[in-house]
C-alpha cells in the first residue's frame, strides 16, 4: 500500500545526503562495536591463551552463598559439626557455582525473547536506464500480540527451573556433606574405641601374665591374649584406612586436595526426634526443589502451546520508503504487510510436538513425586530404626555386657573364671561398642537423607508429644566411659 503525503516533499539532493549519512552512522557504529564472540579466533594465541586462564580463573573462585557470606572462609576444626562442613561445601562447589553460570546465563534470555527484531534497512537501485537513482526502505516487522509475552513467559518458566536445579543441587551437595562428616565420625570414633578396648585388653594380658609368674594359669593364656592384641592391631590399620578415604571424600566435597588434613570431631551427642509420617510427606511434595523445577517445566510447556497456538496468526510488517526524484517532488509510500501462513503442517506438528512436552512433563512430575514421597519415607523409617537401636544400646545392651566383661574381669583374677570366656565378653562388648558408633553415624545420615528429602526444610515438624533424650540416656552419657572403669591393677 503506498500512500503519498500531501505536504511538499525535501528536495532530493539534501534527503538523499540526510539518509546516507545516518545509514553510514548506523554502519560506523556497528563496526565500533565489541569484539564479537569469534573474534578470540582471530586473536594471537598467547593473548587468547592469557584470556582463557583468566576466564578458568574466575570459574574456579568459589561464589558467595546466602549461606556463607562474600569472603567467609569456615575455619575447620575439632567442633566443626556437620552443618559447618555443608556450608562450606555448597561454598566451595563447582558444581554449584556452575549451575550459578547457568541460571545467570538462562536469565539473559529473557530480554532477548521479548525484544522485537531488528528493523530491515533496504537500498535499491532503480532499473531505469542510465539512472543513478535509488529507493530506499525502513522496515519493522512486529508479532501477533501475545506472542512476545509467551515467548518471555516460556524463557521465564526455564529461568525458573533452573533456580529450582540450582537449589536441588544445594541441597544435594550439603546432604553428601552431612554423610561423609558421619562416615568421617564413624571411623574416628571406631578407632577411639578400638583403642580403648586395646588398652582394656592389655590390662587382660598383664593379668595373664601375672597369673602365670605365680603358677596360676598356663603359657597360653598369656599366648591368646598376645593374638586378640595383634588382632586390634589390624583392626586400627583397617580402621585407619577407612579414616583416610572418608577425609578424601570429604576433601573432594570442600574442593580441596584428597590429603588436606581433616581434624577429628569431637564427640556428639545423637539428636532424638519423633515425627510425624503426613507432615513430613506434605513437607517433600511442597519444598522439594526436584519437584518445583519439574512444575516450572510443566508451566514452560503450556507456554510453548499458547505460543504455537499463536503461531498460525500473521505478523504485521510496517515501512517506509523513499524515493529522491530528480526535479520533481520526492516521492514517499508508507508499507503494510503480513505473512501468509498457508503451510499449515508446520503449525499442526508444532501444537502437537507442544502437547507431547505438557504431557511428558506431567508423567515426569508424577514419577518424581513418587521417588521424592519413597526417599522420605524410607529416610523417615531409617531414623526411627537407628534412634530405637541407640536407645536400646544405651540403655539395655551396653550396660549388661559392660557388667559381664566387670564380672568376668574379677572371676578371671581370682582364679574362678577361664580367659576364653572374658576374652569372649571382651570382644562382644568392643562389637557392640562399634555397632553403636554405626547406629550413631547411621542416625546423623538418615538426619542428612531426611532432611535433604524435604528441601533442606529444617527444624523438622515434631508432634506435642515428642521428646528429647530420654533423661537416663542423658545421665548414662554423664558416666565414665567402660574402659575407665575397667583400669585395674593385675
Amino acid at each position: 500500500m503506498n500512500v503519498t503525503p500531501a505536504t511538499p516533499g525535501v528536495r532530493s539532493g539534501v534527503a538523499w545526503r540526510a539518509i546516507v549519512l545516518a545509514a553510514a552512522a548506523m554502519i560506523g557504529t556497528g563496526c565500533a562495536s565489541p569484539p564479537g564472540p569469534f573474534d578470540a579466533w582471530l586473536d594471537e594465541p598467547t593473548a587468547r591463551d592469557a584470556r582463557d586462564a583468566d576466564l578458568r580463573a574466575q570459574a574456579a573462585q568459589p561464589a558467595a552463598t546466602a549461606d556463607a557470606g562474600e569472603g567467609e572462609a569456615l575455619a575447620l576444626g575439632p567442633e566443626s559439626g556437620p552443618e559447618d562442613y555443608a556450608r562450606l561445601a555448597v561454598q566451595r562447589s563447582p558444581t554449584v557455582r556452575a549451575a550459578r553460570y547457568r541460571l545467570a546465563g538462562l536469565s539473559q534470555r529473557i530480554p532477548q525473547e521479548t525484544s522485537l527484531d531488528d528493523p530491515m534497512f533496504r537500498v535499491m537501485r532503480l532499473g531505469r536506464t542510465g539512472s543513478t537513482e535509488a529507493e530506499l526502505e525502513l522496515s519493522q516487522r512486529f508479532p501477533w500480540p501475545g506472542k512476545l509475552d509467551a515467548q518471555g513467559a516460556v524463557a521465564q518458566q526455564e529461568v525458573a527451573a533452573a533456580a529450582a536445579e540450582l537449589e536441588r543441587i544445594k541441597q544435594q551437595t550439603a546432604a553428601a556433606a552431612r554423610r561423609a562428616f558421619w562416615q568421617l565420625y564413624l571411623a574416628d570414633r571406631s578407632i577411639e574405641q578400638t583403642q580403648q578396648s586395646l588398652r582394656v585388653l592389655e590390662q587382660i594380658r598383664d593379668i595373664a601374665q601375672a597369673r602365670l609368674r605365680a603358677g596360676a594359669a598356663g603359657q597360653a593364656d598369656a599366648l591368646r591374649a598376645g593374638v586378640e592384641l595383634s588382632e586390634v592391631d589390624r583392626r586400627l590399620t583397617a580402621l585407619q584406612q577407612q579414616r583416610d578415604t572418608a577425609a578424601a571424600l570429604l576433601n573432594r566435597l570442600l574442593d580441596r586436595s584428597a590429603d588436606a588434613p581433616i581434624p577429628t570431631p569431637a564427640p556428639l551427642e545423637p539428636t532424638f526426634v519423633e515425627l510425624e509420617q503426613d507432615a513430613i510427606l506434605t513437607l517433600a511434595a511442597q519444598h522439594h526443589p526436584s519437584l518445583q523445577a519439574l512444575r516450572e517445566q510443566v508451566a514452560a510447556h503450556r507456554q510453548r502451546l499458547r505460543l504455537a497456538r499463536l503461531s498460525p496468526i500473521p505478523d504485521l510488517e510496517l515501512g517506509v520508503s523513499y524515493e529522491p526524484m530528480d526535479g520533481e517532488e520526492d516521492e514517499w509510500w508508507f508499507n503494510v504487510g503480513f505473512n501468509l501462513p498457508i503451510w499449515t503442517r508446520r503449525y499442526e506438528a508444532e501444537q502437537r510436538q507442544a502437547r507431547a512436552g505438557v504431557l511428558e512433563s506431567l508423567a515426569q512430575l508424577t514419577d518424581q513425586q513418587r521417588q521424592v514421597f519413597f526417599e522420605a519415607q524410607s529416610a523417615l523409617l531409617a531414623l526411627q530404626s537407628q534412634q530405637e537401636q541407640v536407645r536400646m544400646l544405651r540403655e539395655q545392651i551396653l550396660p549388661q555386657a559392660r557388667q559381664a566383661l566387670e564380672a568376668g574381669l574379677a572371676g578371671y583374677r581370682a582364679g574362678s573364671a577361664d580367659l576364653l570366656d572374658v576374652l569372649d565378653d571382651w570382644q562382644r562388648l568392643l562389637a557392640l561398642e562399634l555397632i553403636h558408633q554405626e547406629s550413631v553415624s547411621g542416625l546423623g545420615i538418615a538426619l542428612a537423607d531426611l532432611r535433604e528429602a524435604v528441601g533442606g526444610q529444617w527444624p523438622l515438624p515434631t508432634p506435642p508429644e515428642a521428646t528429647s533424650e530420654p533423661a537416663a540416656t542423658q545421665e548414662a552419657s554423664l558416666q565414665p566411659s567402660w574402659a575407665q572403669r575397667l583400669e585395674v591393677q593385675p
